[in-house]
């Protein structure tokens, strides 16, 4: 049912020192779906009692250690955790965001929003029976772990959550999947549902045209970006030195409901029927065209159409996206 669009493997060359071992990760975008892995620590030294665990923070390269069971303190959207899997020759570092979902005992799902994660969650919501539906429903907001930690008994679980208390064997086995989605429609669709609506301002402004929002967007790090419209392969670590491993990747637009309820059954879960809620723009050319060319004060008339190709270069590459299709 799903149609990758790209598969690769990366590999590197290790090297050590006396206080830890850096492997870089394979990534893989294919459809083969990985044996079930065993999970360990990477070792430091001293070694801990229950073991320790690697972090290396997106913007930096700076690595900090954390002791399962106690809070790390980092921001968990801005650290991707480095965990041991598999025995013997088997083992591999794997990278996981803090940002991962488990649903579940063997579903991994890395959100984006304004990617149909609303629908991913009623979706869950249904099937977990919580309470709750659209912007009420429970929701992962490793944002604020230590306020809200998210840790609902084995049916959900942020990534950031089970390695701080050193649940990573599930991790290493879960089947893992995440979905993108044209940038000019998904930056298009957080500016008419976030910024006109005035639901987020933008240092302090919630009059923002189109025009001046795309250049706001085009200025800022991707690392500190609002969710609602950091690049996909920011938010899930889709692409860099240490990339994380997905079993499926899925553009939205390759029939969304379907490619949903075919991860959550690889997932060893039921779900209902599967509905698209919240999607207030639906992919297509002439609404990009009114949107990127029909905007007011630009510079030259393909200026917001080039500021979004830059910003987000490494997922149209991932999706094969043009301005022109999907």
């Amino acid at each position: 049912l799903l149609k990758p669009w790209e598969s690769h493997r990366r590999a590197g060359k290790s090297s050590s020192t006396p206080l830890m071992h850096l492997f870089l990760v394979a990534a893989s975008l294919s459809l083969a779906v990985q044996p079930p892995l065993a999970a360990s620590f990477i070792q430091l030294s001293p070694v801990a009692e229950h073991g320790t665990i690697e972090a290396e923070q997106k913007n930096g390269n700076d690595l900090h250690a954390g002791i399962p069971g106690h809070p790390m303190e980092v921001s968990p959207t801005s650290v991707v955790y480095q965990v041991r899997c598999g025995a013997g020759r088997s083992r591999e570092i794997r990278s996981f965001p803090g940002n991962m979902v488990m649903i579940g005992e063997h579903g991994l799902w890395c959100p984006n929003a304004k990617v149909g994660s609303t629908t991913v969650y009623n979706a869950i919501a249904r099937i977990m029976k919580f309470k709750g539906r659209g912007s009420s429903v429970i929701r992962c907001y490793p944002d604020e772990p230590h306020t809200s930690p998210c840790w609902h008994g084995q049916k959900m679980r942020s990534a950031y959550e089970m390695i701080r208390r050193g649940y990573t064997k599930a991790l290493c086995e879960a089947f893992s999947f995440t979905f993108i989605r044209n940038p000019w429609d998904r930056l298009r669709s957080a500016y008419v549902d976030k910024i006109q609506t005035g639901k987020i301002s933008v240092n302090g402004r919630t009059d923002m045209t189109f025009a001046e929002f795309v250049r706001f967007v085009a200025k800022q790090d991707p690392a500190e970006m609002n969710i609602h419209w950091r690049p996909a392969s920011e938010q899930c670590n889709l692409k860099g030195k240490r990339p994380t491993h997905y079993d499926q990747i899925v553009r939205l637009e390759d029939g969304f409901n379907e490619q949903l309820d075919y991860a959550l059954r690889r997932s060893e879960l039921e779900p209902e029927a599967i509905t698209a809620e919240n999607m207030h723009l639906a992919p297509g050319v002439r609404g990009r065209m009114s949107f990127y060319r029909g905007a007011a004060n630009m510079t030259h008339r393909n200026e917001l159409v080039d500021l979004v190709a830059q910003i987000y270069a490494t997922d149209i590459e991932l999706g094969g996206y043009t301005f022109h299709k999907y």
